[in-house]
Parts: C-alpha cells; sequence; structure tokens
C-alpha cells in the first residue's frame, strides 16, 4: 500500500511503483489495492531488487490474464542487451540476462 501512496515521487504519471522488497507475489495484492483506492488499471510498471541485487521493471499485466500488459516496455527496446540497450533508452548501465 505504501508503495502506491508514493508513487507520485517516483514519476510524476503515477505509473510506477517502486517495491522496497521483490521476490514475492505481488499482482494480486495489487490488483486487489487499486481496486481498494479506486485506482484500476493505473499502474503500468513495477521496478524491484531481485534476490540476486540486479534491479527489475515488470509490466503489470491486465487483471485476468498471464500474458496481456497493461502498457508493454517500448518496442525499440526489445531484443537489445547492456549497452545497446542502455544507448536505445537513453539509461545507463542497463543489464538484460
Amino acid at each position: 500500500k505504501k508503495a502506491l501512496e508514493e508513487r507520485n515521487q517516483v514519476h510524476a504519471s503515477g505509473k510506477i511503483l517502486v517495491l522496497e522488497s521483490g521476490g514475492m507475489p505481488w499482482k494480486e495484492h495489487l490488483y486487489s489495492l487499486e481496486r481498494e483506492l479506486a485506482l484500476p488499471g493505473q499502474i503500468m510498471f513495477v521496478l524491484f531488487v531481485d534476490s540476486s541485487g540486479m534491479w527489475r521493471v515488470q509490466a503489470v499485466t491486465v487483471e485476468g490474464t498471464d500474458f496481456q500488459n497493461r502498457l508493454s516496455l517500448p518496442e525499440p527496446w526489445r531484443g537489445l542487451r547492456n549497452e545497446e540497450l542502455s544507448q536505445k533508452a537513453g539509461i545507463p548501465d542497463c543489464c538484460f540476462e
């Protein structure tokens, strides 16, 4: 709930959440909180640190689906890795594994 409340500090759009701890199931809880707070479908991406200490970004799926994203990452980024991804995204030190 804290991540939802602080989402505008992450990005002005309010569409990106940062979870303080990753590795735990979060989707159903997010859907439930969105309904509770009258914010259905507003969160597009979740950022979290995985068990190896790397930052991850995950697109939020449409509720009730496994593979239909509310919004996917930009198509020009797809298939790129590391430095090439960093250059295309304009984000230093990207790593795709």
